[in-house]
């Protein structure tokens, strides 16, 4: 796991059974509560996701209600999973399970645009449609097959740190531990200092990004 092998190379003492116990339960625990993993596929892997239908959403007398495309529950952007890169992109239109479409580089834009940019890399969420490509919408009710490398791009800092702290907390090896604690559930509901640590991580990884630059 990339996550637990970052937090281990910076503590002291990493190679201690129990503290590698220790950190591989505050690692996925973190992940459970985040939503989501910060590890990234060795190589190319095929998921499949379908689109969501939105039939019998339409308001009578919205303007975007006469859409052909709206009416049959198309949209142009397409929520998956954090993903680092892209390999393919098919599409079954009547769920049969034949992908019977492939989309190339034109048809499609990987966002959010700038994620990879800036200090820390983030993983893209969601495909959106070009305009001017082969498919103008993903249609309500088909399946998309993406084939890509899934994950982070690497494990963002403010979580080995986190991670980090929290198993100090635990092993009363730090000054923010007041207490001793054998299960980590424990001081996660009861110390202030861990709650504040973890609701921190939680307010900045686990909804989608939002970049500005």
């Amino acid at each position: 796991m990339e996550l637990y092998r970052r937090v281990a190379g910076n503590l002291d003492g990493g190679k201690d059974e129990q503290i590698a116990a220790d950190l591989e339960a505050i690692s996925r625990y973190l992940e459970k509560r985040l939503g989501r993993f910060f590890t990234k596929d060795a190589a190319a892997v095929a998921r499949t996701f379908p689109v969501p239908s939105r039939r019998g959403r339409m308001a009578e007398g919205w303007a975007e209600a006469e859409n052909p495309w709206r009416a049959s529950g198309a949209t142009r952007v397409l929520r998956i999973d954090d993903l680092v890169s892209v390999t393919s992109i098919e599409i079954d239109g009547t769920r049969d399970g034949t992908f019977t479409t492939d989309l190339v580089a034109a048809d499609y834009e990987l966002l959010p645009r700038n994620a990879t940019k800036g200090p820390e890399s983030w993983p893209y969420t969601s495909i959106e449609l070009t305009t001017s490509g082969s498919q103008w919408a993903w249609t309500g009710g088909a399946n998309v097959r993406i084939t890509g490398v899934w994950g982070w791009p690497a494990v963002p800092e403010p979580i080995v740190r986190g991670c980090i702290e929290l198993t100090r907390i635990l092993r009363l090896e730090s000054p923010r531990a007041t207490n001793s604690f054998s299960d980590f559930g424990v001081v996660a509901s009861t110390n202030s200092q861990a709650r504040t640590l973890i609701d921190e991580l939680v307010a900045h990884y686990a909804g989608e990004q939002t970049v500005t630059f």
